[in-house]
């Protein structure tokens, strides 16, 4: 199904004003949603209560955001929701193609806290294509967190936000606050294997530095 804005529009004339409050309702919750995870981030350095925030707050927010579209006329919900994939696609490279710019600055002027940015938009990457609730939340608490300077915290919980997706398996406990520093470096290890050592084989490649070795050792 292919969502045409004008044919939505037609469509959908008569109950767009019905269509508007619903949407701004549902985000208007997700944003009340937010401001509690981020209230319990400010009040306590203990990750569990986090986590347990995160799945609480993401469980009422679903199903108020449900609730507010329980009466959207179907085929109105389909194509929002095909929109909203085909939106989410292209985030979701957008943030890949930042994940890469942000190590590429790292490289150039050594600033280490790019490295944690560029992590956390590469979990938002590899997520947010096929993200729900919970994981977008995960997500925000995450940024949340490094903003705070709490490093380990924030590429935990974004680690588990994305796991399903990261290219690299490794033995971690079922929850992030059980062992936040292995989650952590599952997600650096991935953002390594997967951006950081393309992106230096094309820098190494374009700078001339790896055909200069071959011909050293074809010398040698």
């Amino acid at each position: 199904m292919k969502l045409q804005a004008t044919t939505f529009l037609n469509k959908h004339r008569k109950n767009m004003d019905q269509v508007e409050d619903k949407l701004l309702k549902a985000y208007e919750t997700l944003l009340d949603a937010v401001a509690d995870i981020r209230d319990v981030i400010q009040e306590t350095n203990n990750l569990k209560l986090i986590c347990d925030a995160i799945e609480y707050t993401s469980h009422t927010t679903t199903r108020k955001i449900r609730e507010t579209l329980e009466d959207t006329p179907r085929r109105t919900l389909e194509e929002l929701k095909v929109a909203g994939r085909k939106t989410a696609a292209k985030t979701a490279l957008a943030y890949i193609l930042l994940s890469k710019i942000a190590y590429i600055t790292y490289l150039a002027t050594g600033n280490t806290k790019l490295l944690s940015i560029g992590t956390l938009f590469y979990a938002t990457g590899k997520t947010i294509e096929n993200a729900d609730t919970k994981k977008l939340l995960y997500l925000l608490a995450a940024l949340t967190l490094l903003a705070e300077n709490r490093e380990t915290d924030a590429l935990a919980l974004a680690a588990y936000a994305a796991r399903d997706k990261l290219p690299l398996s490794h033995k971690v406990p079922p929850k992030p606050w059980q062992d936040p520093r292995k989650w952590a470096a599952l997600l650096q290890l991935s953002y390594t294997y997967e951006i950081a050592s393309s992106t230096d084989g094309e820098l190494l490649a374009e700078w001339g530095i790896l055909e200069a070795l071959r011909e050293r050792e074809i010398e040698e």
